[in-house]
């Protein structure tokens, strides 16, 4: 699994305020991926968040011993025997059971190499009305991450623009996104705003936040050290 780059003075000085659109292209086909590659991660993280606030409320009853057992499953690497565990909970008309058990789903497709199948996987939950707008937003932003680079950056930035915002529950992963889009778009400036922004959240998971800290260094934007304190 890849790894977003390490912070240190060989990698600021390659991509630092001075550089030039050329190299700042080449910088995102070197590292974009990788940012990708951790977006991804971080989403399936809260989406476990969000899956245990459910479980929290709802943790008698056979389905989510289900849940929990699939989950356990996966974490064990037994991922070929999940989707038949998580099909019935797909259908029930428990919010939070049927949701966790979609992105499981989609995000278990993505691991295999299916990104058709994770895409649609996500896109059904993000246009599920009948859910919470907090599910509907997670899978939006998975989705938009699992094909992101199939779209243009537009359509990036207008399908994120409304969560990249900051105080929005998924301001950190959407705003990445949205971020690297304006930096294909030639739009530094927008980029680096939004990375320093992110970095200094301090509602942002810490690893979407220090990845943010790299990104708005490496484009000029000068962060306070004592971040992390704050």
């Amino acid at each position: 699994m890849a790894q977003p780059p390490e912070t240190n003075d060989a990698f600021l000085r390659e991509v630092d305020e001075e550089l030039s659109f050329d190299r700042m292209m080449a910088f995102i086909r070197s590292y974009g991926r990788a940012v990708l590659i951790a977006i991804g991660l971080g989403l399936a993280a809260l989406a476990g968040g969000l899956w245990w606030q459910n479980h929290q409320l709802d943790v008698a009853g056979q389905q989510g011993e289900k849940l929990g057992a699939a989950i356990k499953d996966m974490s064990l690497g037994n991922i070929d025997a999940v989707p038949a565990q998580l099909t019935p909970l797909t259908t029930n008309s428990a919010e939070g059971y049927r949701a966790s058990a979609k992105l499981l789903k989609a995000s278990i497709a993505q691991q295999k190499g299916d990104v058709a199948g994770a895409v649609a996987g996500f896109k059904a939950v993000s246009t599920d009305t009948s859910l919470d707008q907090n599910w509907r937003d997670a899978a939006l932003v998975r989705q938009t991450a699992a094909e992101f680079d199939t779209l243009a950056p537009d359509v990036v930035i207008d399908r994120l623009k409304l969560l990249a915002v900051q105080g929005k529950p998924w301001f950190g992963p959407a705003g990445e996104l949205v971020g690297v889009a304006y930096l294909k778009q030639n739009k530094p400036e927008l980029a680096a705003k939004l990375f320093g922004q992110i970095a200094q959240d301090k509602a942002v998971p810490p690893g979407v936040a220090d990845r943010a800290r790299q990104m708005a260094t490496s484009l000029g934007v000068d962060l306070p050290s004592d971040n992390k304190d704050k």
